[in-house]
């Protein structure tokens, strides 16, 4: 039921359907981690914002996404996370 209206949602906005899978080296979009994240989208920049969640890896102003291995990471231990150094920096790789 929820794979159905996640797709519905993304076919009304005109977007692709999210990631099936998270893989390591890859970069995702919010729409890509929505499913799988128990928050709002608010709620989820909160935790960004306090280091309990992954920073994202931006790619510009109008641009951003999170590393695979760092939502890995979270998805782990949410409720331990932390984000390091390596990760706060905005530095593109």
């Amino acid at each position: 039921m929820a794979q159905t209206t996640t797709q519905s949602r993304a076919a009304a906005r005109g977007g692709r359907t999210p990631a099936q899978t998270i893989y390591p080296d890859g970069l995702y979009r919010w729409r890509d981690l929505e499913p799988r994240i128990p928050y709002t989208r608010e709620g989820w920049r909160y935790k960004v914002n306090n280091g309990t969640a992954p920073k994202p890896a931006t790619g510009g102003r109008h641009f951003t996404a999170w590393r695979g291995r760092d939502i890995l990471a979270w998805l782990q231990d949410p409720d331990g996370y932390k984000a390091d150094e390596a990760q706060t920096t905005t530095e593109k790789e």
